[in-house]
């Protein structure tokens, strides 16, 4: 998974603007651009998930890559049908029968979410009296979405899919949890 640092900078930075603006048409083009900033972070991480699971050809290597440039989409029913093609239909149902059912679900669900918020916002110009999904809204469906996708990172890595880079992603999912289960003791 890509570090989430750059991207907490950038919807901190949207989130100090937005509160600074006065006017309402210039806060959601800011609304809309942290949100399409962190489809672009989801879309990135899973091409970069993608690309580190082993293949046993150069000529595979090629092909995966072909196929990540025609991904466009980023919902559950995409990462499955490439997790598919990439580690096989039978390897796909163990992975996906391992993962807890509440993560995976909320990380659906967010899936689902962001991308309905980021199709309609790229695909429409700016509209006044639309609707625009605020950053803490962003944030909260990018933490579901993080917890989901470490789940498949860290089944790739046990299972020996993916080309072990330090063990980064079941690092930054373990240090979330312990973070989480700071700020629950700090209460």
């Amino acid at each position: 998974m890509l570090n989430k640092i750059l991207l907490d900078q950038n919807l901190k930075h949207c989130q100090d603007i937005y509160a600074s603006q006065k006017d309402f048409d210039k806060k959601k083009l800011i609304l809309k651009l942290a949100l399409l900033d962190a489809c672009g972070w989801i879309e990135e991480c899973l091409d970069s998930l993608y690309r580190e699971i082993k293949l046993n050809s150069k000529l595979y290597q090629d092909e995966r890559e072909k196929l990540i440039q025609r991904i466009y989409a980023f919902d559950a029913k995409t990462i499955k049908d490439t997790l598919v093609i990439l580690i096989g239909m039978v390897s796909y149902e163990k992975l996906e029968s391992s993962l807890n059912p509440s993560v995976w679900e909320k990380a659906k669900s967010s899936l689902g979410t962001l991308k309905k918020e980021r199709d309609r916002y790229a695909h429409t110009t700016y509209e006044d009296g639309q609707d625009y999904m605020g950053i803490s809204s962003i944030k909260s469906n990018i933490e579901n979405i993080i917890e989901g996708i470490a789940e498949i990172e860290i089944y790739l890595l046990k299972n020996g899919f993916v080309i072990e880079k330090d063990n980064i992603p079941l690092k930054q999912f373990l240090q979330s949890k312990l973070l989480k289960a700071l700020r629950f003791l700090k209460r």
